[in-house]
């Protein structure tokens, strides 16, 4: 039996996470990682709590951001694919323009709980 047989029959909490912000001011400062390893260590609680085998983790990243993107990979994310969005932006509205688009990286992070 190979590892996805075997997990066929696990319970899996999945997490859509919808980002994690630091003012520039303090980028560099490994505040983002912080921020991200604690929400990952709720969510690994919460899944423990009632009693799920794994926990899985979603996000969605401009593709331009590539500071996000390599603070999430070095949480163990992974990316899986790329997603189109439409973004309403408050200063685009004002400007008569609307929203923006662009293209997200969407990143994923697969954990077993190991009891």
């Amino acid at each position: 039996m190979d590892a996805a047989e075997a997990d066929q029959g696990a319970r899996v909490m999945t997490y859509s996470l919808h980002g994690t912000f630091v003012r520039p001011i303090a980028w560099q400062a490994g505040l983002g990682l912080t921020l991200l390893a604690n929400a990952l260590r709720n969510a690994k609680s919460a899944a423990l709590d009632q009693g799920f085998d794994r926990f899985d983790v979603r996000v969605l990243i401009g593709s331009e951001n590539k500071g996000a993107c390599r603070t999430y990979e070095k949480a163990g994310f992974k990316t899986v694919g790329l997603e189109g969005y439409v973004q309403k932006l408050e200063k685009l509205v004002s400007k008569g323009e609307g929203s923006a688009t662009g293209t997200a990286l969407v990143m994923e992070l697969d954990q077993s709980l190991t009891k």
